[in-house]
């Protein structure tokens, strides 16, 4: 869907919508953040060499405007399952490898259609905001779109993929520098990060627009 598309591209948070992968307990105490992802109490700590398991996940922000062109359409990720590893080194190295499902929900009202030459029904809508096609990275998606006066479309996107860099730590701060494209939900982003025992969590809040954007993961030493 290409809004939700566009929105990646802003941030390199992804956003909206929460979930958990995998077993969510933790020994790594958080704190609420209004109703977003819980936030990391920031602590620090060495990150001991090694390949950790995605254990928990969550991504939040607040609806976005969906398409300039139409004012009152908003894209809203309304789920994010994210699974797989990062392996770090001693020599501050790191390789990622994910499976990441995203599933947006993007609303248009009845005012739009038909405007300005754009989609006159929620069929014509569909065929608007499918998959990208210039879109290389290995992919399986799928758009439904429905309604009669107003449309609401639901897109699935699956993506595969791995990434690899370098990392830093300061102090609470935890920063990944990727070497080319990849998956990677936390590209250059600051993240306060916390080890406790065998698990690092990790979180991040942003802005895209007006919109608040938090990410929150725990990663578990295999």
């Amino acid at each position: 869907m290409k809004p939700a598309a566009c929105l990646a591209t802003v941030s390199t948070v992804l956003v909206l919508g929460c979930s958990n992968s995998g077993d969510s307990s933790s020994a790594i105490d958080s704190g609420s953040n209004g109703g977003a992802c819980p936030t990391v109490a920031a602590c620090g700590g060495t990150i001991v060499p090694g390949t950790y398991t995605i254990t928990s996940f969550c991504e939040h922000t607040d609806p976005v405007p969906a398409d300039e062109l139409c004012q009152g359409a908003t894209v809203a990720i309304s789920d994010v399952d994210l699974s797989g590893s990062v392996a770090f080194s001693a020599a501050t190295n790191y390789v990622t490898g994910v499976s990441e499902t995203i599933h947006s929900v993007l609303y248009w009202p009845a005012s739009c259609l038909g405007k300005m030459g754009g989609p006159k029904t929620c069929d014509d809508l569909q065929k608007r905001f499918g998959p990208d096609q210039g879109d290389t990275t290995p992919t399986t998606a799928t758009v439904t779109c429905s309604g009669t006066d107003s449309c609401t479309c639901n897109e699935t996107d699956t993506k595969k993929g791995s990434a690899m860099g370098t990392y830093s730590t300061t102090g609470n701060v935890l920063t990944f520098s990727p070497n080319g494209n990849g998956i990677s939900n936390t590209s250059g982003t600051p993240l306060a990060y916390c080890v406790s025992g065998n698990q690092v969590a990790i979180s991040a809040t942003s802005q895209i627009g007006t919109a608040s954007v938090s990410l929150f993961m725990v990663l578990t030493l295999q």
